[in-house]
């Protein structure tokens, strides 16, 4: 880089390093904005959740087609819900003079929270359903299979006791072992 050869021309050098420096904090800043969308905790798409009521787990699911509206299925039945976000926490209500609220925290694929049904207060947890893609094969599909097991049954089965829990899971790293022959049952 060459040295200034008078004042104005320095002067002019420093004022176009200023300009770069406000343009690149600029663009910095709009980036940051932009992806602030990106960083957002989001509810669009399909979630599964359970909670228990008198020992007996009940399983229920939400498609939020939107970041406000979705469809609970529960129990054979599909509500219309909406959902808000405040007070550092989400807001789930079916409609209706008597609504069914769930009231959570969602930390990123996972919402815990309280069901509220009239004077009954349940603790949920849900968590978001995965986008399986279609499996190349039949042994693609029984990972898929075994990704769901180990991910679903131990949380909603009750009737595992402390000793078929742990068979359960070493049962599940077996048939996940590269080793394990993958055919065809009979």
């Amino acid at each position: 880089m060459r040295e200034p050869s008078n004042l104005r021309e320095h002067g002019l050098m420093s004022y176009n390093r200023h300009r770069l420096r406000v343009i690149a904090r600029t663009c910095l800043f709009i980036a940051v904005l932009g992806c602030a969308s990106c960083v957002a905790q989001q509810l669009t798409g399909k979630w599964e959740g359970a909670y228990s009521e008198s020992r007996r787990m009940i399983v229920f699911g939400i498609d939020f087609e939107s970041e406000t509206k979705g469809m609970l299925q529960i129990l054979g039945q599909q509500i219309g819900v909406t959902a808000t976000r405040g007070d550092g926490g989400l807001e789930i209500r079916t409609g209706g003079t008597d609504p069914t609220v769930f009231f959570g925290k969602q930390e990123g694929d996972v919402i815990t929270g309280e069901m509220r049904d009239g004077t009954t207060i349940l603790h949920f947890r849900m968590e978001r359903e995965p986008l399986l893609p279609h499996p190349g094969s039949r042994a693609e599909a029984w990972q898929q299979d075994l990704d769901f097991a180990q991910r679903k049954l131990l949380r909603l089965e009750t009737s595992f006791t402390s000793q078929s829990r742990q068979q359960f899971v070493r049962s599940i790293a077996e048939l996940r072992r590269p080793q394990q022959r993958w055919t065809t049952p009979i």
